[in-house]
């Protein structure tokens, strides 16, 4: 077994005790055929994730009954991740291969890598109170890896650059559940609202809203912020039931609201996508402050949550307004 290896299996097992872990001699025959682990742990002893990256923070916990959810921003504290953004997150987190074993034995200056100001950050939480703290840097000259280091620990790996890609996105990209209402009215193009048995379409046009009875001519004046600002997230969602089959407890087998929206939604890879959203409103809850709501599930029955009502009550405000 050659030195640089050694230097590697000593500094994985100082972190990850209890674990075995095989790493191949490193040499240029075989490290094509058989690439050392970064860090090696078990997914199942994987129990929150934080990741900061430009001064920007999220973190995700995994709750007692075996979901993922949010834990920051505050906003979004206890609720659920989406499920289509977090296949395979976990798996990721247990552990990335490494390109190259060694860059730097003894790194000097860490700042060529960027790994000092303002460093990347997954911060990973195991069980029995352990952790790992894994530090990116700058991606290496060809783009294809990354610099990255465990804290504590003075020696500079490369992994592959599209492990720190997909963190990144879940802090700049959140994933929110499907249902979670989360659009910018800049990217709406067709609206449909039907509120109390009367609806109202509206289509942006290069001059403004237009509505299907207005013969072309957009909205003017002072509904036009209204319209806008109704549009914008609520304050406060959360999760009531997943997977409900009992709609009509929630008033949601009549619903008294539904909205239609058709959007142009730009990707992380600035592709433009079109997608649509049904969002049903049922009853009001006890407490007057929120509204029953699903989203339509193509994949499934229908998570039901709860939505702040002065956004409904200002949508079904506008329908009574726009003709």
């Amino acid at each position: 077994m050659s030195f640089r290896t050694s230097i590697v299996l000593l500094i994985i097992l100082a972190l990850i005790a209890g674990y075995v872990i095989a790493v191949e001699p490193s040499n240029k025959e075989n490290e094509s055929i058989s690439v050392p682990w970064f860090y090696n742990v078990e997914q199942a002893d994987i129990k929150r994730i934080s990741i900061q990256s430009n001064e920007h923070m999220s973190s995700f916990y995994l709750d007692d009954d075996l979901r993922w959810k949010f834990e920051s921003p505050e906003e979004l504290n206890a609720m659920p991740v989406g499920i289509d953004r977090w296949g395979g997150v976990t798996l990721l987190l247990s552990g990335p291969k490494v390109h190259r074993t060694l860059v730097d034995i003894e790194p000097t200056d860490i700042n060529q890598y960027g790994l000092s100001e303002n460093p990347y950050i997954v911060d990973i939480g195991l069980t029995k109170e352990r952790s790992i703290k894994v530090i990116l840097g700058d991606k290496t000259p060809d783009n294809n890896n990354q610099y990255a280091r465990i804290d504590g620990y003075p020696q500079v790996f490369t992994i592959y650059g599209g492990w720190g890609d997909i963190f990144s996105r879940l802090v700049t990209d959140l994933p929110y559940p499907y249902w979670y209402y989360n659009v910018d009215p800049i990217n709406i193009n067709y609206i449909k609202l039907t509120s109390d048995g009367k609806d109202v379409y509206l289509s942006i046009s290069p001059e403004g809203w237009v509505t299907s009875a207005s013969d072309d001519t957009p909205l003017q004046g002072p509904i036009v912020k209204e319209l806008r600002n109704a549009l914008n997230p609520p304050k406060k969602q959360g999760i009531v039931e997943y997977s409900s089959r009992e709609l009509a407890a929630y008033g949601l087998d009549q619903p008294h609201m539904t909205l239609f929206l058709n959007t142009n939604d730009l990707t992380p890879e600035s592709v433009t996508v079109k997608s649509e959203l049904i969002i049903h409103i049922g009853d009001l809850l006890e407490d007057n402050n929120y509204y029953y709501g699903l989203t339509e599930n193509p994949g499934g029955d229908p998570d039901v949550f709860f939505i702040s009502s002065d956004w409904v009550d200002k949508l079904k405000e506008l329908t009574e307004k726009i003709d």
